[in-house]
């Protein structure tokens, strides 16, 4: 039995979940479409730090009017628990995506959906807000391979002192190495995580194999990702530098902004 949460929203069925909470296909009386909900954990509810950036996610999201940004309808609070209701999209994530149905993406349609990708961001980042966790499952393709990302749950604005937070927060095999350090974390940090996407989309692969967090650590701070060519042969030797460029480890080396770095990726073709 799903949980009444508001009376115009009919809850159909759980989508997935996350880390932090649960997300369902719901239809919306008024406003006669389907929605998705995100319905942070009780146990996370209860984390204060987690429930604020579940609240600061709504708060961002309201500024991000964006073809490539998914959509916020309403933020809702219960005794139980917080919810954020989002526009639906219809689709997969790009992770799903690469698993069941393209492998390694063609250069085409590699341009097509990750310069989508590098707008949405570019526009977030332009509004003062940094993602913190681009990775693959945080961006839905649809069924006309228009591109939305979404989850800005652990993203930060201009005026937050990210250096400050209290933990780690992220997924261990997109973080930037400054992110690992919890300094100088911002815009660039967002950029390292799409070139670890983007090499991801050309080779099919994560980039590290197995291995503990620890060190998975250790190459991000120490070592270049793994050769695209090493990793799949048929692989456009011209995305490498891109990507290279992409995950610097020295911010000054590092691609300034998503605009650069779109500029680059359409040279490719």
């Amino acid at each position: 039995m799903y949980p009444i949460i508001k009376e115009n929203l009919e809850i159909k069925r759980e989508l997935g979940s996350g880390g932090t909470a649960k997300v369902f296909l719901a239809y919306d009386r008024w406003a006669k479409k389907n929605v998705a909900i995100k319905a942070l954990f009780k146990t996370r509810y209860e984390d204060k730090i987690i429930r604020e950036k579940f609240k600061q996610e709504a708060n961002l999201y309201l500024y991000l009017e964006h073809e490539n940004i998914a959509n916020l309808t309403d933020y809702i609070v219960t005794p139980e628990t917080d919810y954020i209701v989002m526009e639906f999209i219809d689709g997969i994530n790009l992770e799903e995506y690469i698993q069941t149905k393209s492998g390694p993406i063609a250069d085409e349609n590699l341009v097509r959906i990750f310069s989508q990708v590098l707008r949405g961001v570019a526009y977030a980042h332009h509004n003062n807000v940094t993602h913190l966790d681009i990775k693959p499952s945080n961006i839905m393709i649809t069924r006309d391979m228009h591109v939305k990302v979404l989850d800005f749950g652990i993203s930060s604005s201009k005026d937050e002192k990210i250096e400050s937070a209290k933990r780690r927060m992220g997924t261990p095999m997109y973080m930037s190495p400054e992110q690992i350090d919890m300094k100088n974390i911002g815009r660039q940090s967002d950029i390292y995580s799409l070139g670890v996407t983007l090499h991801h989309m050309v080779t099919g692969q994560l980039p590290y194999k197995g291995g503990s967090i620890k060190e998975i650590f250790y190459k991000i701070k120490n070592e270049k990702l793994p050769r695209i060519k090493d990793l799949y042969p048929f692989a456009n030797p011209k995305l490498q530098p891109i990507i290279d460029a992409a995950t610097e480890k020295d911010l000054k080396k590092r691609y300034q902004t998503c605009e650069e770095f779109e500029y680059y990726l359409s040279t490719i073709l």
